[in-house]
């Protein structure tokens, strides 16, 4: 069990390092005589580039050296040239018909800068990976690391002494309004990506919340500080939870509707879930860049959840087949915060137990988790 951990975090740091973004850039650069408008474009490394050349005055071309590739406009006409910006440095573009006796000094400049946040991520990624190793190992052993050389890790502070906590994670409220607001604000933006077709991704809002703003906080504060806080609000399997119940919020019965099956005992493991994340971030370059490409991720795993929710028990398509869960799964336990028992023994003795089966005053957990059981952060 504990290499295959190890084996899962490794691939898991691998494939998080793929999922650096790129972006589609649009130009329009605008030729007269003897100077285009823009002259000077900068882009990353790895960017897709879509550039539209508008002649203003006589037929003009636009040459673009180290790629070799050109095109050209006349008054009136349009030009076009789509590349991925894939060798870094600086590129001069030049016009390649013959205008004026200025012509040769019609040039522009494109920079190709190194992306900087995929090398973030690549050493990011390798670092944690790395540590996922070593504390593996060593875990027994864990209590005689120290932070910086001053904390142990094995150091804890209660957030739930604090009576705001306390009554926060007991109010029937929590975390059902923080959904709905997440259903809303997903469902505005699934229209937006659906809207948006085949244009480019920087224009579209679906597109930049999404994957600039969401994404990147669920990796790179959302995870490493909270755990899995986000799958306690996530929008994603509400819907397959609701058609479970039969109800939306009211509780009374504890028959779910639905073949209610186990998930099968083969596949009871991670490996589902960092291959389905290793397809997903293997193509998130062209995700990221097509806003109805995002719709038909996003809307199938809700999708997928909801099917899943008709054959499986509660969340069984959370726990082994989401990809953005297995992501969180394995960084989670690198996390700051953890949900964990006092007294284990007292949980385990405890019947009957209500807290994964439920009751007339409450669902069980949707996880199946014993609380008895939570050791660690992955599920």
């Amino acid at each position: 069990m504990k290499n295959k951990i190890i084996l899962s975090v490794i691939l898991g740091s691998l494939f998080f390092a793929g999922s650096a973004f790129t972006e589609e850039r649009f130009f329009e650069i605008k030729a007269k005589k003897f100077s285009y408008t823009p002259n000077i474009i900068k882009v990353n490394k790895g960017d897709l580039v879509r550039i539209r050349l508008i002649s203003e005055d006589v037929h003009h071309g636009f040459f673009l050296d180290g790629y070799n590739i050109q095109t050209s406009a006349y008054p009136g006409q349009e030009g076009s040239l789509k590349f991925v910006a894939d060798k870094t440095g600086r590129f001069s573009f030049r016009c390649s018909v013959t205008c004026g006796e200025f012509h040769p000094y019609m040039i522009g400049l494109l920079k190709v800068e190194p992306n900087r946040l995929y090398f973030f991520g690549v050493y990011f990624s390798i670092i944690l990976g790395i540590g996922a190793v070593i504390l593996t190992i060593r875990r027994k052993n864990v209590g005689s690391f120290k932070l910086f050389g001053l904390i142990p890790l094995d150091w804890r502070f209660e957030l739930t002494k604090y009576k705001f906590v306390r009554s926060l994670f007991k109010s029937r409220l929590f975390p059902f309004v923080p959904i709905l607001i997440n259903l809303a604000i997903f469902t505005a933006l699934l229209l937006a990506m659906f809207t948006g077709g085949f244009s480019a991704g920087n224009y579209n809002v679906g597109i930049m919340i999404v994957w600039i703003l969401w994404w990147v906080l669920l990796m790179l504060f959302m995870v490493p500080v909270v755990g899995r806080f986000w799958c306690m609000v996530c929008p994603f399997p509400m819907i397959g939870d609701w058609i479970q119940r039969g109800k939306l919020l009211m509780v009374g019965r504890q028959k779910f509707w639905g073949l209610n099956k186990r998930w099968p005992k083969k596949w009871n493991n991670l490996w589902p879930l960092v291959i389905l994340f290793f397809i997903t971030t293997w193509f998130s370059g062209f995700f990221t860049v097509r806003p109805l490409a995002s719709f038909i991720l996003l809307g199938g795993i809700i999708l997928s959840a909801i099917i899943f929710s008709l054959f499986f028990r509660k969340r069984s398509f959370c726990l082994y087949a989401c990809p953005v869960s297995g992501f969180q799964g394995l960084y989670a336990n690198f996390s700051i915060c953890e949900v964990r028992v006092k007294d284990p023994n007292i949980c385990k003795n405890h019947t009957p137990k209500t807290c994964a089966v439920g009751s007339e005053k409450g669902y069980g957990c949707p996880w199946m988790e014993l609380p008895y059981d939570m050791n660690r952060n992955t599920y």
